[in-house]
């Protein structure tokens, strides 16, 4: 029954997605002349610590204690619970039932809306197909992820000072 939702997890691909670090992310730290250094990623993402809005008028301001904060919560590192993970995988259907789903007991769309139910509608099953998707996705990551330790997510500011880490779709603050 589940064969299209395997079909669709294919589609998702571990190393194009924006991935947790599997070492240490780098501190964020100024330079002798008080400016930003590198920090986060191992590559250059600097333009992520300082953001600028829609009209590029405003600028994060950044001091020693903001970094300071910013270092510790990109420090902490973070585990696949596998158990969880082995458990969701052994038994997706039962999973997915027991988050409410409906949809992967029915072999396609039509079966789904042959059912004289109100809440079986086009978009009801478009709106499950693209969860189920979500949670392929996140599964997947995980499964990648469990090969190490742990990972850790760096993290950023938004032009407002708010605190964001980067990861997608697996990411400590939500998908919403």
């Amino acid at each position: 029954m589940l064969t299209h939702f395997k079909i669709k997890s294919l589609a998702f691909d571990v190393s194009n997605s924006n991935m947790p670090m599997v070492s240490k992310p780098v501190d964020w730290s100024f330079n002798k002349e008080n400016s930003l250094n590198q920090g986060g990623y191992l590559f250059d993402k600097l333009e992520n610590l300082i953001i600028f809005n829609r009209e590029r008028s405003l600028k994060t301001s950044v001091n020693k204690k903001i970094i300071s904060n910013l270092n510790y919560l990109q420090s902490v590192p973070f585990k696949v619970n596998k158990t969880l993970l082995r458990n969701m995988i052994k038994d997706f259907n039962n999973f997915l039932k027991l988050e409410g789903f409906t949809i992967q007991d029915y072999e396609d769309v039509v079966a789904f809306l042959d059912v004289k139910n109100q809440s079986h509608t086009r978009k009801s099953y478009n709106d499950q197909c693209e969860k189920i998707q979500k949670i392929i996705e996140i599964i997947e990551q995980g499964n990648y992820l469990s090969l190490f330790k742990e990972f850790y997510f760096p993290v950023y500011l938004d032009f407002r000072g708010r605190v964001y880490y980067s990861g997608w779709p697996l990411n400590p603050q939500g998908d919403a």
